[in-house]
């Protein structure tokens, strides 16, 4: 039963976290810059993106969770249509896995 409610209670985590989520760092390039999924929204060069990263506290029943800003940057190069390179503001804030969301220019 344990296995059950601690299973439940990470998809329920995860499914906040995707639905105000727009996209992830999925990979860290250097101390600055970044690579992004950025879900297939159409993005363009000088977009501003804000990392955040999923913090929770608390035992059971009494967790609260909430996203905190890392840092900030701007799309510098796109990709493709999935897949864009930022340049974040500061140096080693954000990590593969922080969550995005894009802010049009």
């Amino acid at each position: 039963m344990r296995k059950v409610l601690i299973s439940l209670s990470l998809i329920f985590l995860a499914s906040c976290a995707h639905q105000s989520m727009k996209g992830t760092v999925v990979m860290k390039v250097d101390k600055k810059t970044g690579y992004v999924c950025h879900m297939g929204q159409n993005v363009e060069l000088g977009d501003k993106v804000t990392a955040y990263k999923s913090t929770c506290r608390g035992i059971r029943a009494d967790v609260t969770c909430e996203h905190k800003t890392v840092d900030t940057g701007t799309i510098s190069k796109l990709i493709n249509s999935h897949y864009s390179e930022v340049t974040f503001d500061s140096e080693n804030k954000f990590s593969e896995g922080s969550f995005i969301n894009i802010d049009k220019k």
